[in-house]
């Protein structure tokens, strides 16, 4: 049986800890978002890729591309915030527009995709970016009005759909026009040119790249992408 001076000495055991869990916080904190990464690697949702940020290991980069509905031919590049709790808190991350997009679900002045109304709450090993990331495309197939986060847009889409496919068809046309826009994104795009062909079959046949990251749109009118090196 252990004694009243061992048995105080173990509850202070974790106090006496506490400094060295805070120091290793942020590299546990990266190991948590590289995981994050794995998993979502391993899924498979088309139309969307994503990346972590070379500049900022509390950002992702992403693009979705929409390929039928009211948002078809859009080239939507996005980022995803992790906020400082994460992955231990309860704010979920934030999936933010580059580019102003009219969405019944997307604030207006902050280009913000409303993801509370999915994930009022983060639940830590339960909630996962890939989830997000549906969550994500399914809004741009089924479009939801009610709490939204755009009112116009909602009640345009409610009481006008052709003025409000008016407005989707100019994000739409913005988006292609700024595809090839250099930003701070890790994904870029390019012209495809006919020797990333060789270099794309030797990709499929090793396993390895040689050459630059890059994303080809090869017909700005059309909704067809062409990947190299991703």
């Amino acid at each position: 049986m252990s004694g009243p001076a061992e048995s105080s000495a173990a509850a202070s055991a974790p106090a006496g800890n506490a400094p060295v869990l805070e120091a290793f916080a942020p590299y546990f904190r990266q190991y948590a978002l590289l995981t994050e990464f794995k998993r979502f690697a391993a899924q498979y949702i088309s139309g969307v890729l994503c990346v972590p940020s070379s500049k900022n290991s509390d950002v992702w980069d992403g693009v979705i591309f929409v390929r039928k509905g009211q948002y078809a031919g859009g080239i939507f590049k996005f980022y995803i915030h992790f906020p400082a709790t994460y992955p231990m808190g309860t704010e979920p991350p934030r999936i933010v527009f580059q580019r102003p997009l009219f969405h019944p679900l997307v604030h207006p002045q902050s280009n913000e995709l409303d993801v509370t109304r999915k994930f009022p709450t983060w639940r830590k090993n339960e909630d996962h970016i890939w989830d997000m990331l549906l969550y994500l495309k399914r809004c741009f197939y089924k479009i939801e009005t009610d709490d939204p986060a755009n009112p116009d847009a909602a009640a345009l889409l409610l009481n006008d759909e052709r003025m409000f496919q008016q407005r989707v068809d100019n994000c739409v046309s913005d988006s292609k026009m700024h595809v090839h826009s250099k930003d701070e994104s890790e994904i870029q795009f390019c012209d495809w040119k006919d020797e990333y062909d060789a270099e794309l079959k030797h990709y499929w046949e090793t396993g390895s790249f040689e050459g630059p990251r890059v994303l080809s749109h090869s017909n700005p009118t059309g909704d067809s992408a062409r990947v190299y090196n991703v």
